[in-house]
């Protein structure tokens, strides 16, 4: 009886820990994801929004002119 305690035991000490870290894994994924969708949107598609305006007001302005 003690050798199949033992390896329960030993089994949840070593299950417990992987699981763990198997959260902390995803949770860490997940943030990463959400910062590179918003880095995304908010940055890089803006830069190319006020690209596009300057290039449409230097053309509106020839056009003007």
């Amino acid at each position: 009886m003690f050798p199949t305690l033992f390896a329960i035991r030993t089994s949840w000490l070593v299950i417990f820990p992987v699981v763990i870290g198997l959260g902390i894994v995803w949770f860490l994924a997940r943030v990463a994801t959400d910062f590179a969708t918003w880095f995304k949107e908010e940055v890089i598609d803006d830069m190319r929004d006020s690209r596009r305006k300057r290039k449409e007001k230097k053309a509106k302005k020839r056009m003007s002119d």
